[in-house]
């Protein structure tokens, strides 16, 4: 139903009764808004939604408060092939087979101001109020709120980008890559919250200031409290990292305790080169890389749809 009509035809044919659709193109006479925040406050806040995008790059950042179901389709080619998975990682060779690509873009142009929160920068925002997506809201963070937010919220054939105008490029390598508040086992039992690189490349962006010198300086991560964890598996890295690896949280704190973890697993590239990593990173072998899988940290929870063919 997300695969782009002819243009005479209705883009709702095949959705669900009660679809809206949206569309910025002002000549598209289907469209019922041409904003996809104006749709979604539009909606009754006790029955599940679906919320059809036209092809389009959509200036907006998109909040959702309502708790009540709530999917957003993004509009896919004509010459999709239907009967395939979006992706697909072999496991053997880590090869990206992309069946399509995605003609909905959804951007916003904030950036973080000193005093602000990161929370202003997001383009995407699920969570029932301003102070209930904080960053860090909990036990460890920000206060936790009072309020319920949507749990069965999702979003298909959507690219999500941050679009600032701000010099970033002449900044090098900053902090690290990573940054990561660890939580502890007594407010959160059994919790494996962390950052995860599973993958990827990590190059230097090709807009980067021609003075800015990155290679060597950037680290893969520093705590940001004892309790960091912050893995990499079957990632490209290229000159920018530095031969340590991690680096300490800095300051007052020059050491990185044993209740911090970090790891990598068959990293490759320039910056992959693991013989001068610091003492404390834990260099895992394929089978201790086994132990950080999708399930295996995330469980097999029932926000992602394992069985979506778009």
């Amino acid at each position: 139903m997300t695969i782009q009509k002819p243009i005479h035809q209705s883009p709702l044919l095949g959705c669900p009764p009660g679809t809206i659709y949206v569309s910025n193109n002002l000549s598209d006479p289907f469209a019922s808004f041409r904003s996809i925040q104006e749709a979604i406050d539009s909606l009754p806040s006790a029955r599940s939604a679906i919320i059809l995008i036209a092809e389009g790059d959509y200036g907006e950042n998109v909040n959702v408060t309502r708790d009540a179901p709530l999917t957003l389709l993004g509009q896919i080619p004509p010459t999709s092939r239907v009967n395939e998975p979006k992706y697909s990682l072999s496991s053997d060779d880590n090869t990206l087979l992309s069946a399509t690509s995605n003609l909905v873009h959804i951007f916003g142009t904030n950036y973080v101001h000193s005093g602000n929160d990161d929370a202003t920068s997001a383009v995407l925002t699920v969570a029932p109020s301003l102070n209930a997506s904080l960053i860090g809201a909990g036990p460890t963070g920000a206060p936790l709120q009072p309020l319920r937010g949507n749990c069965d919220f999702r979003a298909y054939n959507i690219d999500w980008s941050n679009r600032a105008n701000v010099i970033l490029a002449n900044r090098g390598c900053g902090g690290g890559i990573t940054a990561w508040k660890g939580t502890n086992l007594t407010d959160a039992p059994n919790n494996r919250y962390g950052v995860y690189v599973s993958d990827s490349k990590i190059i230097r962006s090709p807009d980067a200031n021609s003075t800015t010198v990155t290679d060597g300086q950037c680290s893969l991560g520093r705590p940001w409290n004892d309790l960091a964890t912050t893995v990499y598996l079957n990632t490209f890295m290229d000159d920018s990292i530095r031969p340590s690896g991690f680096t300490p949280w800095g300051g007052t704190r020059p050491t990185i305790l044993n209740t911090t973890f970090y790891a990598e697993f068959n990293s490759s590239g320039p910056g992959g080169n693991v013989t001068a990593r610091i003492p404390e990173e834990h260099i895992l072998t394929a089978e201790e890389a086994q132990t950080f899988t999708l399930e295996t940290v995330l469980g097999h929870p029932s926000w992602i749809d394992f069985d979506y063919r778009f």
